[in-house]
């Protein structure tokens, strides 16, 4: 005998999920439809793409694989006792584009709703053979669904604590191959405390579980591996109790003491000085004092910060943090002047800061090299932007 009520795939649904399969993506299903047939029995369609007569869509309740048959999802929806009104002859699956995935029929049944004087919460239940079950995933807000009784059973037995097997213990005997689930520990006048198993006892010291709630309930880990050896475990991190550097991999903050910083304003933030050649408390910013004993930082204003030699002999007898003065320009400008005369000065425009008057004077001896006789020129000057150089005192 032909089945008379069948689930399947429509042509839209199936190029999905061979897509998503094909590309090691999912398909999320998100709606599950019901609708009266316009008044008479169905038969799903391969070509469908929407219910006969719709008359109402909502997100899922649950979606899973069979677990009597891995090739079987169950989609299930729960109508509460305040809907209803109409005759339920069959059921649509639609994913977050909002396309019909499977359509099914069922037997006639009619959902009352309370002002009828009777109601009922309905569950209504699609089991679909797939090929590829695992490309199929569940999306659902569930601040706005309802659970059904079996699946807050499945998530406290399956996927978190099996909550029955919880108890209380003295001390430290509860043994290695207890329960698993959440213990109450009395330790004399310490807090109640979450036990951890291993080796023939169990142990607290220094000793905590990491949890994490998601979506399939709550799970968590020891500091124990698969084969039943210790092993470094993570901290529960707080406001109270904060990482250190260490434990993140970050720099410390005590590292960046004393290292000068280019600051794009005025004022500095709280923490930094600014290297003005002031004084320091070195009581105050003991970290700092170990980096400039003297207690008095540089005075990095106007000033251009050079590499230290260290014995290469480019800038030979510099010790850290000395001063050097510039150096006389050497070179050709690119000017001739013309000698008037031993000993004469020429004058001759150059590029000089604006502050000063746009010459400077030569002077030659017969045919010889110029020398600049310019006290302005004393020093040589790159393209520069000013910034405010501060350093991290504590």
């Amino acid at each position: 005998m032909a089945a008379k009520y069948i689930a399947l795939l429509t042509q839209v649904g199936a190029a999905k999920l061979a897509n998503a399969t094909a590309l090691g993506k999912m398909l999320n299903i998100t709606h599950m439809g019901v609708g009266d047939g316009g008044g008479n029995p169905t038969t799903p369609d391969l070509t469908q793409t929407a219910l006969i007569n719709e008359k109402r869509r909502a997100e899922l309740n649950g979606l899973r694989v069979d677990p009597n048959n891995p090739n079987q999802i169950i989609a299930e929806q729960i109508i509460p006792e305040n809907e209803g009104g109409f005759w339920l002859r069959e059921i649509g699956l639609y994913d977050a584009d909002g396309d019909l995935i499977a359509v099914a029929n069922c037997p006639d049944t009619y959902k009352p709703q309370m002002q009828e004087g009777s109601g009922r919460v309905q569950t209504v239940r699609m089991i679909l053979a797939i090929s590829q079950t695992e490309a199929v995933s569940l999306k659902i807000d569930p601040a706005v669904v309802l659970a059904s009784r079996q699946y807050v059973q499945n998530m406290l037995t399956d996927n978190a604590f099996a909550l029955d097997f919880t108890d209380r213990v003295t001390g430290f005997d509860v043994p290695w191959d207890a329960k698993s689930g959440l213990y109450k520990a009395d330790f004399g006048t310490s807090a109640e405390m979450v036990v951890h198993f291993h080796g023939a006892t169990s142990s607290c010291s220094a000793l905590q579980f990491a949890a994490h709630y998601g979506n399939r309930g709550l799970s968590y880990r020891t500091s124990r591996d698969n084969k039943g050896f210790e092993h470094d475990w993570e901290q529960f991190y707080t406001t109270g109790f904060r990482p250190s550097p260490a434990d993140i991999g970050a720099i410390s903050v005590s590292e960046l003491t004393g290292i000068p910083l280019p600051w794009p304003q005025a004022s500095v933030p709280s923490g930094w000085l600014k290297c003005n050649g002031q004084a320091f408390d070195k009581n105050l910013y003991p970290r700092l004092a170990q980096v400039y004993p003297s207690g008095v930082l540089p005075d990095l204003r106007g000033e251009f910060i050079r590499g230290w030699d260290d014995g290469r002999g480019v800038d030979e007898g510099r010790v850290l943090g000395s001063l050097q003065a510039g150096t006389y320009i050497t070179g050709d400008n690119g000017n001739t002047p013309a000698v008037q005369g031993i000993g004469n000065l020429q004058e001759c425009n150059a590029d000089k800061p604006d502050s000063i008057a746009r010459s400077i004077y030569w002077m030659a001896t017969s045919n010889t090299q110029e020398s600049i006789g310019s006290p302005y020129w004393g020093v040589t000057r790159p393209r520069n932007i000013a910034f405010n150089y501060i350093v991290r005192a504590a």
